[in-house]
């Protein structure tokens, strides 16, 4: 039997174990030596932690690379943008009030630096409001998303531009406005947003101003988001916040104010809250009384505003009382015989003709009067030699025409406002549509040739301050309440099914005359202009015969089971005459 000697200079395995492990913590203890000492090191360490999506590791080592940093070799350009990267980093692990110390720190350098782009600005900006959004306060998140909806240009009209010139940062801006709707939601059921709430209501002295312009802000925002159904819980809280603010800085009774509580009462509508819309919708009535006379008919506004309140609530009696009382306000402001007027022999070449897929102009149709726009007074925002600052002169017996009356409510709202106000876009030809709706084709923002109201020369696309008419403006409140006067209405508002994803554009007036502007605003159907142009003989009868067209919440026009319109021809005409639709 052999034995084998043991080689007593072979380590044990205990040993070589040992060994290691004491090699292994001398590496972890230089490692962290390094990491805790050189900034560099800190610094690749965190990235490498990022580009592996374990934000919750990393950004521990991007504080002391941070740290270790800004008091050595690094410029002031490269710590910012570390600061950012370690902001962005804590936000994705939910540490949201410590991101915004980087987030703050890095801003200056940003907005300074003549090497940043105003693409990387704005991305720091985003992710400052998104950061005090999910922090719980909100009024940061206004602030910085009141400006991108500012800079945001004809996307803040209503999120989008018929053009067809995209703006790339215009367009991620009013994109990144809309995304933040849900999180000015949750910031609005936070504590920190209720202090801040409160601290700005009860603002005096130096804080009056910046108050003011936040209620501005908070205004602006607010309506944007109500227009969405997405965005609608958004938007009444922030004009709820407006209205707050405004009530005791303002007064009730001021412009500013009256502009929030109507626009808060619509987006209640829109929420089924009724009883808190009615509150507010006599205040404003009440209020607009007060200022412009009790016999005014321009009170119908929010009389129907009330009225569809009423009928909602199944309060039909009240909500008829109210249908009078619109009737004997343009009775005395109009006459007895003011429907007169209103009857057109020939509706396929009449100015108050609907225009839509349904009925659609022909590809030859093309006004006779076109007038240069300027030529009346009228503020253009183009070459006023252009074909598209042309509209027609569309005279009417015993009426001043289109151009005299577009330039007298332009006058009026640019006073009342202060706001510039330009005619965008006039006529537009059957090929201008047409090559429009080419380069616009899917994005739903440009109606195809032939069913653009514009071919009739007969709608304008209004400019204030240098891009599309909003719904937050002073100069639409405006519009809004006298435009009719004038002969005006709007074509797209908010809920309509005319345009491609229910769009709507308050920058879009239709001139359909004096009396059928009046008709519509006595006696149509609250937000559906089509709908009455298309009806327009009934209504028309109807006002003649001195019946109102409502009767137990029901508007006869529109719910008898064939409604008067035209029957579209082969040749994408009328065939003359009316036939059911």
């Amino acid at each position: 039997m052999k034995f084998r000697v043991p080689n007593i200079n072979a380590p044990a395995p205990q040993s070589l174990a040992i060994v290691f492990a004491a090699l292994a913590s001398i590496y972890l203890i230089v490692s962290m030596v390094i990491l805790n000492v050189h900034g560099g090191a800190a610094e690749t360490r965190f990235y490498a932690l990022v580009d592996k999506g374990q934000p919750w590791r990393a950004y521990g080592h991007g504080v002391r690379a941070v740290a270790l940093l800004k008091d050595g070799d690094i410029s002031a350009l490269d710590l910012a943008h570390l600061r950012r990267d370690v902001g962005d980093a804590m936000s994705a692990a939910g540490k949201y009030k410590r991101a915004i110390k980087y987030y703050e720190a890095a801003r200056p350098v940003f907005a300074d630096e003549m090497t940043i782009d105003a693409f990387a600005r704005a991305r720091l900006d985003d992710a400052l409001a998104v950061a005090h959004l999910r922090a719980g306060d909100a009024m940061m998140g206004v602030n910085i998303y009141a400006e991108f909806l500012k800079a945001a240009g004809d996307y803040g009209a209503a999120g989008e531009t018929n053009e067809g010139l995209i703006d790339p940062l215009h367009e991620w801006r009013a994109m990144r406005v809309r995304a933040a709707a849900p999180l000015f939601e949750k910031a609005f059921k936070k504590k920190r947003t209720e202090k801040a709430m409160r601290g700005l209501v009860k603002a005096e002295g130096a804080d009056v101003m910046p108050a003011k312009a936040f209620a501005e802000d908070l205004t602006a925002l607010g309506v944007y988001y109500a227009q969405d159904d997405h965005g609608r819980h958004a938007g009444a809280a922030l004009l709820k916040w407006a209205y707050d603010i405004r009530k005791p800085l303002n007064g009730e009774e001021h412009p500013d104010t009256l502009q929030t509580m109507l626009a808060l009462s619509k987006t209640l509508i829109e929420l089924r809250e009724l009883q808190d819309a009615e509150q507010l919708i006599l205040k404003v009535f009440h209020a607009q009384e007060k200022r412009y006379g009790a016999n005014n008919p321009d009170l119908s506004l929010y009389l129907k505003l009330l009225a569809s309140v009423y009928e909602q609530q199944k309060r039909l009696t009240e909500a008829q009382a109210l249908y009078e009382h619109i009737a004997r306000l343009f009775r005395d402001a109009f006459g007895e015989r003011r429907f007169e007027g209103n009857q057109s022999l020939d509706r396929r070449v009449a100015i108050n003709r609907p225009v839509s897929p349904v009925y659609p102009l022909s590809k030859t149709f093309r006004p006779t009067d076109l007038v240069p726009a300027a030529k009346y007074g009228i503020p253009v925002a183009k070459d006023p030699n252009a074909e598209e600052m042309t509209i027609r002169l569309a005279s009417e017996v015993g009426a001043e025409g289109m151009p005299a009356q577009l330039a007298a409510l332009v006058e009026i709202c640019t006073e009342e406002s202060g706001q510039l106000l330009e005619l965008r876009s006039g006529f537009r030809s059957f090929e201008t549509q047409a090559a429009l709706y080419s380069v616009n084709i899917g994005t739903g923002r440009v109606t195809p040739a032939g069913q653009s109201e514009h071919q009739t020369g007969l709608a304008v696309d209004i400019d204030v301050d240098g891009r599309h008419m909003r719904l937050s403006d002073r100069a639409f409140q405006c519009f809004e309440r006298i435009a009719f006067k004038y002969g005006f209405i709007l074509s797209y508002p908010q809920g309509n099914t005319y345009l491609p994803g229910s769009a709507h554009e308050p920058w879009h007036w239709r001139y359909v005359g004096a009396d059928t502007a009046r008709l519509y605003r006595e006696f149509g159907p609250l937000n559906k202009p089509l709908e009455f142009l298309a009806a327009l003989p009934c209504y028309e009868q109807m006002a003649v015969n001195g019946l109102s067209p409502r009767v137990e919440g029901k508007d006869i026009c529109l719910s008898q089971p064939e409604q008067l319109a035209y029957a579209p021809d082969a040749g994408g005409g009328y065939a003359g005459g009316f036939a059911a639709h």
